[in-house]
């Protein structure tokens, strides 16, 4: 079956700016964590859906060679404008990156494995890892603002809100898949020796522009009323930073 991305494409474009401005960033601990993992150094790690690079210039302190794997050709010239050495952006996508065989010590998504159609995906994953390479999805929970749970609890039921309109009208947004299942298959397929969920929590501080950045992140976010829950917060900053507690979960697979 051919899968149709351009709306998902489209979803990624004209925003490159704001993307590499107000994503939460990974922890580097997770690097570190992922290096311990193989053993060594990566001779490649490749990263499926590197947007404007958050994830992928963070690899060129720990691995020899990286390469981005991205379907948006504006992330792409975002990602470009302070790539490393060592770093390289290629269009494509997770079910299909034009790499060799058993080319990758590690294979990354950082969220963006629910853009990706899972079963062709993963077989593309198993196919362009090594024996012993590693695989890790990492996607953050919505984040937790630490001085202000009545902040937290808005923003959690404005994306609600979002996720409802965007049901009603799901013919004309990009298709997301769940991330829940998308594991489950990991596992019926059969393909990895191990595989593993765990967590990993960040803590950020954001002032009001840095929320009111994110939040205006995505253009099919940005119709969805957020009056109340911007009074709540700008009663919750005023004109200091908040403590943002971000969770990640990390689904982890030894191929």
């Amino acid at each position: 079956m051919k899968y149709n991305y351009d709306k998902t494409i489209e979803r990624f474009s004209g925003i490159a700016s704001n993307y590499r401005c107000y994503r939460p960033q990974i922890p580097c601990e997770l690097f570190r964590f992922l290096n311990k993992l193989i053993g060594k150094k990566p001779n490649l790690v490749v990263d499926l859906g590197s947007g404007t690079g958050e994830s992928t210039i963070p690899w060129s302190r720990y691995a020899k060679n990286v390469i981005g794997i991205e379907p948006s050709p504006d992330m792409i010239k975002k990602a470009n404008d302070d790539k490393p050495d060592n770093v390289k952006y290629l269009v494509g996508f997770g079910h299909d990156t034009g790499l060799k065989d058993g080319c990758a010590d590690v294979v990354t998504c950082f969220s963006s494995l629910h853009w990706m159609e899972p079963k062709t995906t993963i077989t593309e994953i198993a196919r362009i890892l090594r024996k012993g390479g590693v695989f890790c999805a990492c996607g953050y929970f919505y984040p937790f603002f630490n001085e202000s749970w009545q902040l937290t609890k808005s923003f959690e039921e404005w994306r609600i809100k979002c996720s409802y309109d965007q049901k009603k009208n799901d013919d004309q947004y990009a298709k997301q898949y769940n991330i829940n299942e998308s594991f489950d298959l990991f596992r019926e397929m059969n393909i990895f020796s191990y595989l593993r969920t765990t967590y990993l929590h960040s803590k950020l501080f954001w002032s009001f522009d840095e929320f009111n950045g994110y939040v205006n992140l995505y253009k099919d976010l940005i119709n969805t009323d957020k009056s109340e829950m911007y009074s709540i917060a700008q009663k919750a900053f005023g004109n200091r930073k908040l403590t943002v507690i971000i969770t990640y979960t990390i689904r982890l697979g030894i191929i």
